[in-house]
């Protein structure tokens, strides 16, 4: 099926500014997934700025993936951690812009190296 700009653009404006999935739009225009998609990065390259305003303040919220693995010590008669997946999640505190990253790891290590990487907007 060949598409014009118009149908295009309805495709990416339906993900970016309507709030729906990929799938959503392409089941409701009838096109397929890759091609939704494409439309979608397309639309946002055009309608988003080059340079994103810096925020005013970063939250930060640590969050448990899955569940914790525990394995008995049949010697020492106890529980043992075996994996426990928590992730640090960086959100726009205040300006609505939702989430800017996420990294494995529950410590300040962690959240500093995030920090320090550039690739969130630096409070101003």
């Amino acid at each position: 099926m060949r598409t014009n700009t118009a149908l295009r653009r309805a495709a990416g404006s339906a993900v970016c500014d309507g709030g729906r999935t990929v799938v959503q739009a392409g089941r409701d225009l009838h096109m397929s997934w890759p091609i939704v998609q494409r439309c979608f990065q397309d639309y946002a390259a055009q309608i988003l700025p080059e340079t994103p305003p810096a925020t005013e303040a970063i939250g930060i919220d640590e969050t448990r993936r899955g569940k914790p693995v525990w394995k008995q010590n049949p010697d020492a008669g106890t529980w043992e951690l075996l994996a426990d997946a928590w992730h640090i999640g960086f959100v726009d505190a205040v300006g609505g812009r939702s989430l800017f990253g996420q990294v494995a790891g529950r410590n300040p290590t962690s959240v500093a190296d995030w920090l320090s990487s550039g690739t969130a907007s630096r409070p101003t």
